[in-house]
């Protein structure tokens, strides 16, 4: 017994004092996130561009936050996130993700901007051939690292200054035309404008018509040349123009402003919004009426040498006393201005010499002791004349040429019309001779032929006209086989048959026939 009680109380030690039982191990906190990279480092503030964050221990990643608005995670391993950006205010934001294991963060890591606009281009209107300077004013230029490219059609330009608004570029050398201007920024987004920029021929002055006017008044002018387009002002000397008119890109009317008391010759200056002009020294000169007698100009300053024609002759100092030549012959004066600025006349008869068409004459006035003339001030023409065409008969479809012979032909501005429809090609031979190709036109006779020169008189052919036919085609013979001995009734049809028997010639195997009858336009 005593035993037992030894064994039980040493069991009962061996449970009280035994060992712990075993606890459960518990698993290691999860890792903290970190952030080493993003690209792109900037975006749109509507959102939607897709961003990489580089960095360690990212799979947990729950949140990005871009500033205070959350991404929306894409893909996600250990070292890389891919997330869209939300939308955002313009500025720059910091970019924090967050996990189980803590929170990671990228200061001022990504810069929201609005998309590249352009809004302008200053000046949109340069002058060809002339290198410069234009501003291009939008939005979200990107210059942080690299400035925008910018281009004109293909050609990359050279960028002077540039802010998120503001762009200044070098223009090179152009020829006339319009160009498309883009923007791109290092991160591919872009704008253009088509035909954003104008390149203008350089303003040139041909003439100013008059070219003259009184100190006193104002005169209404036509000046032509070329490159008027976008002309904003024409000055006269220093005195600004009124009543400006572009009607095209040669041709520009203005009013000359008085002068007041000054006189002389002045610049005619023509300028444009884009800060060129283009000048013709001296083309414009003011007069005062001071009695002194002068010839200036005459209106209208053509005519036919025929005479008869009733002008005003234009100057100053005339009286009812004056005497005016056209040339060696003097005019006779129907009304003296009381102004004394004007006298109508008509015009002398004039004889051109040899082959000449048009001749300028010097245009006189005298008055007491005085004697003033203005070189070539009138220039008299020669009326057109036809003396013949040929050939009279055409064909329907045209194409034939013509030559005409007469007088008065001019080098430029002839029109040759057969029944009034124009005759094209006019080719001048000499003033008595000219060619042309004639028109299509259908079927007729006797109809006129008509020349018209560049003063729009014209003259009509006394001749007889011209005939219009059809093309003479065969189309059928009856019979197709007759005698060796001859004296066989053939019938041909066809079209373009001549109007009469005695115009046609008709052979077989190159032996005229005999006893020709038309029968009609179509049969022989």
């Amino acid at each position: 017994m005593g035993g037992m009680r030894w064994l039980l109380s040493l069991a009962a030690i061996t449970v009280l004092w035994g060992c712990p039982p075993e606890e459960t191990p518990q698993p290691p906190p999860p890792p903290v996130p970190s952030l080493a990279s993003i690209d792109p480092g900037v975006g749109l503030t509507a959102g939607g561009d897709v961003v990489t964050l580089g960095g360690a221990n990212l799979s947990g990643v729950t949140v990005v936050a871009f500033g205070t608005a959350p991404g929306n995670v894409t893909s996600k391993t250990e070292t890389e996130i891919v997330v869209t950006t939300p939308p955002n205010s313009r500025g720059t934001v910091s970019v924090k993700v967050t996990a189980p294991g803590g929170v990671a963060e990228l200061p001022d890591a990504f810069r929201y901007e609005v998309g590249v606009t352009i809004a302008s281009i200053e000046p949109g209107t340069v002058q060809a051939n002339h290198p410069t300077t234009i501003a291009i004013e939008g939005d979200g230029f990107l210059v942080a690292d690299t400035d925008p490219i910018v281009r004109l059609d293909t050609t990359q330009l050279t960028v002077v200054s540039a802010t998120s608004s503001h762009i200044a570029v070098q223009v090179p050398s152009l020829d006339e035309g319009s160009y498309d201007i883009s923007v791109t920024n290092a991160d591919g987004r872009s704008a253009s404008v088509t035909d954003g920029l104008q390149v203008l021929a350089p303003i040139v002055i041909g003439s100013v018509t008059p070219n003259w006017g009184y100190s006193d008044v104002t005169t209404d002018v036509t000046i032509r040349g070329s490159g008027f387009d976008g002309t904003t002002a024409v000055v006269f000397g220093t005195l600004p123009g009124t009543n400006l008119n572009v009607q095209d890109s040669s041709t520009i009317t203005v009013t000359a402003p008085a002068s007041g008391s000054s006189t002389g010759s002045v610049a005619v200056i023509v300028r444009r919004g884009i800060g060129d002009e283009g000048q013709l020294a001296d083309g414009f000169t003011y007069y005062s009426s001071d009695g002194q007698l002068r010839v200036l100009e005459v209106r209208p300053a053509v005519g036919r040498s025929t005479g008869g024609q009733s002008v005003v002759v234009w100057g100053t100092g005339f009286s009812s006393a004056v005497h005016v030549y056209f040339g060696a012959d003097e005019a006779t004066v129907t009304n003296t201005a009381a102004d004394g600025r004007s006298v109508t006349v008509q015009t002398p008869l004039h004889t051109l010499g040899g082959q000449l068409v048009e001749e300028p004459v010097a245009v006189r006035a005298t008055l007491g002791g005085s004697d003033v003339s203005l070189t070539n001030g009138f220039t008299y023409y020669r009326m057109p004349e036809i003396t013949q065409v040929n050939p009279t008969t055409l064909a329907t479809a045209g194409g034939d040429t013509v030559t005409i012979g007469g007088a008065g032909f001019m080098p430029t501005g002839m029109q040759v019309l057969f029944d009034n429809i124009a005759a094209t090609d006019i080719t001048i031979v000499s003033s008595s001779e000219l060619t042309c190709i004639s028109p299509a036109h259908a079927e007729g006779v006797g109809l006129p032929v008509a020349v018209i020169n560049k003063y729009n008189d014209s003259v009509t052919w006394a001749g007889g006209g011209v005939n219009f036919v059809e093309r003479t085609r065969i189309q059928s013979v009856t019979p197709s086989s007759i005698s060796k001995a001859g004296r066989t009734f053939m019938t041909l049809r066809g079209t373009g048959l001549a109007p009469t028997a005695q115009e046609m010639t008709v052979t077989l195997d190159g032996r005229p026939v005999l006893d020709l009858t038309r029968v009609d336009q179509n049969t022989l």
